[in-house]
């Protein structure tokens, strides 16, 4: 079996060759090989030790499909990662996962933003914020506190599309204050970059 387990790293890392090279729907293919092998490994052979190896394939084929432009199988490859972090987080105890389970609510919450669901959206990133807050707040984890941030300002800009201006644009301040201060402290520029979206969004609705 360590074969067939080889084999699914060989065709993850040839899609992961081609994905870098632009070729999504070539890296597509690829990652439904891997995923075809490593689901038998899973859920046939009983390897539950590769359960997580198979939802990272489930996240890397979503990143590509939504390359695409295929939203609605984005979504679908989310959930089914999702199940399994789920599991692995809430069932197993892996906690050190729960910032990657986050992760996953947050991408789902933009692509069923993406295809009009702002309400669905809404409760992804009440999923996602929920767990970062447990994150920063009990276990101590406050390198995630812009994340956190991110996460409900993007909410706030939800509510506003739903037509909840008042708590949409107290959602949004209350995360752009953080942000700031974060941006400050960490240098990160993904943090500089989503400050600058939430920021524009908001003056977009005013």
């Amino acid at each position: 079996m360590a074969l067939y387990d080889r084999a699914a790293d060989l065709y993850m890392n040839k899609a992961n060759a081609v994905s870098d090279l632009g070729d999504k729907k070539a890296a597509v293919a690829l990652y439904d090989r891997a995923i075809q092998i490593r689901e038998w490994l899973v859920n046939v052979d009983g390897r539950r030790d590769l359960a997580e190896d198979l939802a990272n394939l489930y996240t890397k084929k979503a990143d590509a499909v939504y390359n695409l432009g295929d939203k609605r199988s984005e979504v679908a490859l989310n959930d089914r990662a999702i199940e399994i972090y789920e599991r692995l987080v809430n069932v197993e105890g892996r906690r050190e996962l729960a910032k990657d389970l986050a992760n996953l609510y947050m991408n789902k919450a933009r692509a069923v933003s993406d295809l009009g669901d702002n309400r669905a959206a809404v409760d992804m990133y009440d999923r996602a914020i929920e767990i970062r807050e447990r994150l920063v707040n009990v276990e101590g984890r406050h390198e995630l506190l812009g994340d956190l941030a991110w996460a409900n300002g993007i909410r706030g800009v939800c509510f506003i599309r739903l037509g909840d201006a008042e708590r949409g644009k107290r959602e949004a301040y209350e995360a752009i204050t953080v942000l700031r201060t974060e941006v400050n402290r960490t240098g990160r520029a993904d943090l500089k970059t989503k400050l600058y979206w939430i920021t524009s969004m908001i003056e977009e609705s005013t």
